[in-house]
């Protein structure tokens, strides 16, 4: 008899709640978003005990349709696409139909939902993975998920998750990422029956900024608004009066989606050197919205990664944004004149210039494992050791 099977079901689910459900805050995180993706304005957070034993999500969205309530916990059901090629125009937070399987296998989870068209509400009880009840109820157009005992019958991890105070800190840190991105979305936390978080929805990310991070902060912002090449950046960044010792206050949002990537933090640090104070961070809410086939997300189930197709050409935009921003008249002490485009050229030239083209001198690093290119000005020499582990920071476009 052969070594190799076939894993039932719930142990499929529960392998992939590993790596998209690692904690209470991704579970939430999941939830809010699929709230987002169906149009909710307002969505209300509710935890106990860091999430452990208790999640209630409940938004306006549009609803679940009554005959997809079941469906909706299948893995990789999903209303986001229908074939491969819808991967490359997707714009929604979901697409892969992973969350609510992987929940729903190491939780108790209602779904409560109701659309337009139905005239009444439908609740779902599901305990690992298995409906227990499929019945009406009442309730408004909207979803209201409620996640009981999360890791329940994973032990494993749930001997791994933190105490009450620094899950409750995780949810709420993420949370605060979504309040920035989605201003027009009007989020409310609640924990052990207090609030404790909550914004407006009116759509002014300045109004965010000020509940999230108080009067100091928003009274010393700069606003970002460049666009170029079928790319639009948005956002705040901070004067020097608000520079901090960290990147804690340097979010980068890509069409609303929280991502942490190296380029866009090399291109920041160029385009505030000299400006936020030596070994100092700005404060910057930068969001990059841009076509989905300019990107890709779908490289781990968590979508924490992106890869961009072209890296060069998001550097240089995100660098001529901010450093528009840091030679305005409103960024403290400066007196150069408002969006100095040529200036900022030059100087994108000068931090470019000492590196090298990567599509002309691909041929080369594949040939050579010490490779030397002379400058521009042929007066100085860079030296690459090691080629193929090269950190390309810097491309020149």
């Amino acid at each position: 008899m052969g070594n190799i099977v076939l894993l039932d079901d719930l142990t499929i689910n529960k392998i992939a709640a590993g790596e998209v459900i690692e904690n209470p805050s991704a579970a939430i995180k999941e939830m809010v978003e699929n709230s987002i993706d169906a149009g909710a304005t307002s969505v209300t957070v509710e935890v106990k005990n860091g999430g452990k034993s208790l999640i209630k999500i409940t938004d306006n969205g549009k609803g679940i349709a009554k005959e997809d309530i079941p469906l909706s916990i299948e893995r990789h059901a999903t209303s986001k696409l229908k074939q491969i090629e819808d991967l490359e125009k997707i714009d929604s937070f979901g697409f892969r139909g992973e969350a609510l399987a992987s929940i729903a296998s190491i939780s108790k989870m209602t779904i409560i939902s109701k659309t337009n068209d139905d005239l009444t509400a439908t609740k779902m009880v599901v305990e690992a993975g298995d409906i227990l009840e499929i019945s009406e109820d009442t309730g408004k157009t909207g979803t209201t998920v409620i996640i009981e005992n999360l890791f329940f019958n994973v032990p494993v991890r749930y001997k791994f998750l933190k105490n009450d105070a620094t899950e409750f800190r995780y949810i709420k840190s993420m949370l605060e990422k979504i309040a920035i991105s989605n201003p027009s979305v009007a989020i409310k936390l609640i924990n052990n029956g207090k609030e404790v978080l909550k914004t407006s929805g009116n759509g002014k990310l300045e109004d965010v900024i000020y509940v999230l991070f108080g009067k100091r902060i928003s009274q010393n912002l700069v606003k970002v608004n460049y666009e170029e090449e079928e790319i639009e950046i948005t956002g705040f960044i901070g004067n020097t009066t608000i520079a901090v010792d960290s990147r804690k206050d340097e979010l980068f949002f890509l069409n609303k989606r929280f991502i942490q990537n190296r380029t866009l933090y090399s291109s920041a640090d160029e385009a505030f050197k000299g400006d936020a104070g030596i070994g100092k961070f700005s404060f910057a809410i930068i969001n990059l919205k841009m076509p989905p086939s300019f990107y890709d997300v779908n490289i781990h189930p968590t979508k924490k990664e992106v890869k961009f197709k072209d890296e060069a050409l998001v550097y240089r935009v995100l660098y001529t944004a901010i450093k528009n921003a840091v030679l305005s008249k409103e960024f403290l002490g400066n007196k150069a004149i408002e969006e100095n485009k040529e200036y900022v050229n030059s100087e994108f030239k000068y931090v470019t210039n000492h590196f090298f083209n990567f599509d002309n001198s691909k041929k080369d690093l594949e040939t050579n494992n010490t490779n030397s290119i002379e400058s521009n000005n042929n007066d100085k020499v860079i030296k690459r050791e090691n080629a193929r582990k090269i950190d390309y920071k810097f491309i020149r476009n």
